[in-house]
């Protein structure tokens, strides 16, 4: 999947994409070192358990982190490919280009980290209105099929929190029979 977005829009976009998901838990890639920690940091700041991991951490930083992320502490990796070479987290739903890769293979190598032994995942690639033709390029280079998509708009994500929460409290009703609790979900 792809979407076409302006620079200055990948955070919202990418933030709409998160809170589609009920339970997100991916690899953000971008180009530069700078790039995820501005990114990792606005997620964090937005309230989403995310890291950054690139070269300039130290390997026990490196470590801590991928520790966090694959004990599901922390849902959403913000990387380098330099630093996410030999990745090896399992289940993961989401790979999200949010800058597109130089070559086909870096784009082959980004992608099949979801959906690895028989399971689903997805892989999504921003792209801003300049790099469609670097988009046709990769695709025929990998013999991918990378369709088009628009955005979630904000009543579809905003139905699906309140889908979510619902969920939530009838879970918690079902297992608690605690009439303080019914009142306060009325």
């Amino acid at each position: 999947i792809y979407y076409e977005v302006r620079e200055s829009d990948k955070l919202e976009a990418l933030t709409r994409i998160i809170d589609r998901e009920s339970d997100f838990y991916g690899v953000v890639f971008c180009r530069t070192k700078n790039q995820c920690d501005e990114i990792g940091t606005k997620l964090c700041d937005r309230g989403y358990d995310a890291a950054a991991l690139h070269g300039d951490l130290s390997q026990r930083e490196r470590e801590a982190i991928l520790k966090k992320m694959k004990e599901h502490q922390i849902s959403i990796l913000v990387a380098t490919d330099v630093a996410a070479r030999g990745l090896d987290i399992q289940d993961l739903t989401h790979v999200i280009n949010y800058t597109i890769p130089s070559d086909p293979e870096i784009y082959i190598h980004r992608i099949g980290r979801t959906g690895r032994a028989g399971k689903n995942g997805t892989a999504i690639t921003f792209i801003t209105p300049s790099e469609a033709r670097k988009l046709t390029y990769i695709s025929k280079a990998s013999r991918a099929e990378i369709r088009k998509e628009e955005i979630p708009g904000a009543e579809e994500i905003i139905q699906g929190k309140k889908d979510r929460i619902k969920s939530q409290l009838a879970d918690a009703l079902s297992r608690e029979a605690n009439q303080d609790y019914q009142d306060l979900a009325r």
